[in-house]
């Protein structure tokens, strides 16, 4: 069943089961709700019988850097290289400041940026209100984000509704961003799967394998694609066997 609920600049896509396990599901950078949702179809029929999956827009719309532009007028913007970005819609969760942007290669290592903690604000307005939810699954910038949000709750900052059993990783690195550096400073004890691209050209594997060391016990995966959320058998038995041991 799918829901659509506008709240301001979000949007909601799920069922209202309550037996299922409720996951908020948290899009890359250049993507939205209704993108991601469309990307992980997949997945998603796979695991209707255990998980709801929520999905939900990040509050920025932000001017596509030039290297985004410069792949979408050439047709190089494949889910191997750029993560399916759609320049109608494009949503970050946060973004470089623009002394930042004439480099196409510094989003890992930039500490100052744009909008990070009005995200942060964001949802955790959207999680009090609408949670609690058992998990995550997140992709690329919002695996980032994501990371930071399991930090800031195994530290239990942001109260009951923030207590996750578990979260998944797809495409996620470690940012030097100066928001984030408290939640992901001491081991974070939250169940995780890290999914990466063994072709990612866009993250890859050392740098997802980086952001694994910073979680207690995590459970990795190599998929054989690029930068994408895997939409293999495989590849979706991986997400709901692991899945399935919280419910």
């Amino acid at each position: 069943v799918r829901m659509e609920q506008s709240m301001g600049s979000q949007e909601l896509w799920g069922g209202m089961s309550q037996k299922k396990l409720r996951v908020l599901c948290l899009h890359g950078y250049g993507q939205d709700a209704s993108k991601f949702r469309g990307r992980t179809n997949a997945v998603r029929r796979k695991l209707e019988k255990v998980a709801e999956l929520v999905f939900i827009d990040a509050p920025h719309v932000l001017p596509p850097p030039p290297e985004f532009l410069q792949a979408s007028a050439t047709g190089d913007n494949d889910e191997n290289t750029q993560g399916s970005f759609d320049l109608k819609s494009f949503r970050g969760w946060w973004d470089r400041q623009e002394e930042d942007k004439a480099d196409p290669n510094n989003f890992k290592t930039v500490r100052q940026v744009v909008g990070a903690d009005e995200s942060l604000r964001y949802l955790r307005q959207f999680i009090d209100e609408h949670g609690p939810f058992d998990g995550i699954l997140a992709f690329s910038q919002g695996a980032v984000f994501a990371a930071a949000l399991c930090g800031f709750a195994a530290q239990g900052i942001f109260g009951a509704k923030f207590q996750f059993k578990f979260v998944v990783l797809v495409a996620g690195f470690v940012t030097a961003v100066s928001d984030f550096a408290p939640a992901l400073a001491q081991p974070i004890a939250i169940p995780s799967l890290h999914i990466m691209g063994k072709t990612d050209e866009l993250i890859p594997l050392e740098w997802s394998m980086e952001l694994a060391t910073l979680f207690v016990d995590p459970s990795i995966y190599q998929h054989e694609g690029g930068h994408c959320i895997p939409q293999r058998a495989a590849d979706c038995k991986v997400m709901v066997d692991f899945l399935s041991k919280f419910t």
